[in-house]
Parts: C-alpha cells; sequence; structure tokens
C-alpha cells in the first residue's frame, strides 16, 4: 500500500487558521496532481487549514473524508497557529518552538508521536494493497518519517513545503519505505 501524504496550504494566522488566497491556490494545484492517481480512500487532520487543503481533491475524486484526531499538528495543543511568520512578531516564542515543539505546545513527545504513529499505522492497516492520500502537517509528517528511520523525536530538522507531497510504501510485511520527501513538481509546468 502507498500512502500520498499531502502537507497543508499557506494558511493565514490565529487560531486553527483556514487558507490564505496562496494556500487555497496551492490546494487546488496539489488537488488535480493527487486525483489523477488510483486513490481509495483519504484521511485528513481536524484542524481546518488541512481540511481546506483536501476539500478540492474531494470535489475532483469524488471520495469522502473520513477525519482522524490523531493527524492534528502539534500546535493543536498550543494558543495560537505557531507558523514562520511570528519570527516577525514574536520572534522569542517562533525561537522557543523550534528549540522545543513539545514543551511550546505542553505535550509530551510519547503522547504526541504516538498519535500521530498509531493514526498512520491505522490508516495503513485498513487499506491494504490501496493508495491513499492523508492531508497532514509539517510536524506530524516529520514524526511519522522520523519513526519509519528510528530517529526518535528529535527530527524537526527538515520541513516540508506547502502542499508538497511525501510517499510512504508499506509492504505486506509491515516494512515501510519512503519513497518521495518534499515533492512539489506540480508547481512547475513546463512549456
Amino acid at each position: 500500500m502507498e500512502l500520498v501524504i499531502v502537507r497543508h496550504g499557506k494558511a493565514d494566522s490565529g487560531v486553527d487558521p483556514g487558507l490564505s488566497a496562496e494556500g487555497q491556490a496551492q490546494a487546488n494545484t496539489v488537488a488535480k496532481r493527487v486525483a489523477a492517481e488510483q486513490i481509495g480512500a483519504a484521511y485528513c487532520s481536524p484542524m481546518r487549514r488541512a481540511q481546506e487543503t483536501a476539500s478540492p481533491f474531494l470535489e475532483l475524486s469524488g471520495l469522502s473524508l473520513t477525519t482522524v484526531d490523531g493527524l492534528a499538528e502539534i500546535d493543536k495543543y498550543a494558543e495560537k497557529y505557531i507558523s514562520p511568520a511570528l519570527m516577525k512578531t514574536e520572534p522569542e516564542l517562533f525561537k522557543a518552538f523550534l528549540k522545543n515543539p513539545y514543551e511550546v505546545c505542553k505535550i509530551s513527545p510519547e503522547e504526541f508521536n504516538a498519535d500521530i504513529t498509531s493514526s498512520f499505522a491505522d490508516i495503513a492497516a485498513a487499506h491494504p494493497g490501496e493508495t491513499v492520500a492523508v492531508f497532514s502537517h509539517a510536524i506530524a509528517i516529520n514524526v511519522y518519517l522520523a519513526d519509519i528511520l528510528e530517529k526518535g523525536s528529535d527530527f524537526f530538522g527538515m520541513i516540508p513545503s506547502n502542499c508538497s507531497i511525501t510517499r510512504v510504501q508499506i509492504g505486506r510485511d509491515g516494512r515501510r519505505s519512503i519513497k518521495a520527501f518534499n515533492d512539489t513538481g506540480h508547481f512547475f509546468s513546463v512549456a
């Protein structure tokens, strides 16, 4: 089976923000790419920016969406959306988040990581032999990839771009393989 994991589009600010105009355009673009594949099911974080990213794909594919709480981003536990935009307005908060997102968001690494990894495992187990689209978030994606690579909870150096695609293949024996990370080829057209 294969997981096609899409990071949400560029978000507005605030608590659980939706997509900005740029983020909506990104979501429309990635939707066309993912909808061209043989996707058997679609899953999504409950957070608004991920739900809005999934929406254009659902319209194109005709699939329904299953929301999974365990796919939510770590800032679900914070007082606000923690984005790079905070570097301008609240640089100390943003630096603290980069240093230790678990502490800033007041959740243990064990609890957050277990939610993420078990959610992806449950999705994979429910769809043997299928390709499944999953709409989620940067740190959630990194936590899942860190688990595959056996890197523990200290794997935040690579941040996937907005509406990038990460692919994970899971064999019949349960072995997981990262096939692509941060694929943004859908944003570039060839003349």
